[in-house]
């Protein structure tokens, strides 16, 4: 009996696979921004310290995200990030100081980022409002699903910006590496 590879587009395979929707904005008032989203009625879900390694991937962007509760890594393929919508897939990881060190061996440190957030959910959207280190505040609104036809948060992430009045002097494309790597010596400022 010849032995049958599995389809990678099977069920199993396509839970990490997930589709995106994403605004992030320069935060003029983080303590306004707070009081609106609560007043709104989102659901607020606390303060995380994050730090996020970026690695240098031809092709797409690695990222591992490390945290209190749990790390991950993510994959977004070029482009699709700094587009603010498109696929990504995850994948918990349970020991992030080796993995942080093979892929580093391996690929190269594009940037890290540290970061202190706070997480509130709003209907679908995960709001998160961010103190990056020496870059500034920022807000990001975000509707992930496990496929691209069911993201339907757009008018949801429409009328959270509105509701914040964020303007589009405010908005940023790519990630925080990106306005990172845009900083004189490739660091960012105050580090």
């Amino acid at each position: 009996m010849a032995h049958q590879l599995e389809d990678p587009r099977t069920a199993e395979h396509r839970e990490s696979l997930r589709y995106t929707v994403m605004l992030k904005a320069r935060d003029r008032d983080s303590a306004r921004s707070l009081s609106i989203m609560l007043q709104l009625g989102a659901e607020d879900r606390g303060h995380v310290h994050q730090l996020d390694t970026y690695f240098a991937l031809p092709g797409g962007r690695l990222k591992l995200r490390e945290q209190e509760q749990e790390s991950e890594l993510s994959y977004h393929a070029a482009g699709e990030e700094a587009a603010g919508s498109g696929s990504y897939r995850t994948a918990k990881v349970s020991d992030p100081v080796a993995v942080r060190g093979a892929l580093a061996a391996k690929f190269g440190v594009l940037g890290v980022i540290e970061k202190s957030r706070r997480a509130l959910l709003w209907r679908d959207v995960r709001v998160r409002l961010d103190d990056v280190r020496g870059l500034g505040t920022f807000i990001s609104l975000a509707v992930s699903a496990p496929d691209s036809s069911q993201v339907s948060g757009r008018a949801h992430v429409r009328g959270l910006r509105e509701a914040l009045a964020i303007t589009d002097a405010q908005l940023l494309l790519g990630s925080y590496c990106d306005r990172l790597l845009l900083t004189p010596e490739g660091r960012a400022p105050g580090r």
